[in-house]
């Protein structure tokens, strides 16, 4: 993203990704697989399925989503969770957000109020136990500008 002034900031994420394995049984086969969303140079903690915290079950079929361009395994709040998710993962699901709390958080707070104008990308797997391949990934970000309108302001 560039272009964006330094007082825009997320307010709302909404993330989706297609992935493909030969056996996601065998990618998954310890029930710890996990799928992080980052900001570079941020700690943010968040992952969007975290296997090993919630179920430590295998994952099962060649697809976690079906489609691309548009990714139909879905991420935004107020939905259910992963954990409820059958193959081939199609829907909507919350995130499992923040790694600090206990179960995660079912959120994107950790990315509320956060600039705009950075890096953010997908550890795509990490604690696989056989490979995978993000067919697509789409990120969507509603923003604001934090800049105080002048109008607004009042003199002494």
């Amino acid at each position: 993203m560039s272009g964006l002034t330094p007082t825009c900031r997320i307010v709302n994420v909404r993330t989706a990704i297609h992935v493909t394995a030969t056996n996601l049984q065998a990618s998954t086969s310890t029930g710890r697989m996990a799928i992080g969303l980052f900001i570079l140079g941020t700690v943010i903690d968040f992952d969007l399925v975290n296997l090993g915290a919630t179920t430590n079950q295998l994952s099962l079929g060649t697809q976690m989503g079906t489609s691309c361009p548009t990714p139909d395994l879905r991420f935004t709040e107020a939905s259910p969770a992963f954990a409820t998710a059958t193959p081939p993962y199609v829907g909507l699901f919350r995130p499992f957000g923040a790694l600090t709390m206990p179960g995660g958080t079912g959120n994107f707070d950790r990315f509320n109020g956060l600039p705009a104008n950075n890096t953010i990308w997908l550890l795509p797997f990490y604690q696989l136990d056989a490979p995978v391949t993000v067919e697509c990934w789409r990120l969507e970000l509603d923003l604001t500008n934090t800049v105080p309108n002048t109008a607004d302001t009042i003199e002494n």
